[in-house]
C-alpha cells in the first residue's frame, strides 16, 4: 500500500500523519525541510515504519471521527 518514498537514505527529523478510517498518509522531512518520505499505508505498516525510524517529531491531523480508530 506504500505509494511514494522519495529517499531511502534521508534522515527523517519531522513527520506529519493524516489519519483516515483505514489508511494513514505520512509525510516526512529531513533536516533541510525537504520532503524525504511520502506514503499512504494501513495501521500495521504505519507502526512498522515508525518502529524503524530514528526519533523524530510527529504531528497528527485527524478528522472528528478519527477517535473511532483507537483500539
Amino acid at each position: 500500500m506504500d505509494k511514494i518514498s522519495r529517499s531511502q537514505d534521508a534522515s527523517i527529523v519531522a513527520a506529519g500523519i493524516d489519519a483516515a478510517k483505514s489508511t494513514f498518509s505520512v509525510c516526512g522531512t529531513d533536516g533541510a525541510r525537504r520532503i524525504a518520505l511520502e506514503r499512504t499505508m494501513n495501521r500495521a505498516k504505519l507502526m512498522e515504519l515508525f518502529a524503524n525510524l530514528p526519533r523524530c517529531t510527529v504531528g497528527l491531523e485527524a478528522c472528528s471521527g478519527s477517535h473511532q480508530l483507537a483500539p
